[in-house]
């Protein structure tokens, strides 16, 4: 699959602004996929689906990046 970044000041404000809204707000975030799912919950509430994605080398947890369900191929850069 073929990913391009996302570059458009909005959308990047939208991420920035859900994910800190999942780590300023009383949620469960005992794993990575407690992150997951309250972000799905959050950016949900204001209309338009992120989702966190996860990148494994050789079965390792290397980093991860931000994307919209409706614009999978599309992320923000990989931490």
């Amino acid at each position: 699959m073929i990913c391009s970044l996302i570059t458009e000041s909005q959308d990047l404000q939208y991420i920035f602004d859900i994910l800190n809204q999942v780590l300023d707000n009383n949620h469960v975030l005992g794993s990575i996929k407690d992150v997951q799912t309250a972000l799905k919950e959050v950016s949900l509430e204001h209309g338009r689906e992120i989702q966190m994605n996860l990148i494994f080398e050789e079965n390792y947890l290397t980093g991860f990046n931000f994307s919209f369900t409706n614009e999978p191929t599309k992320t923000t850069a990989t931490m």
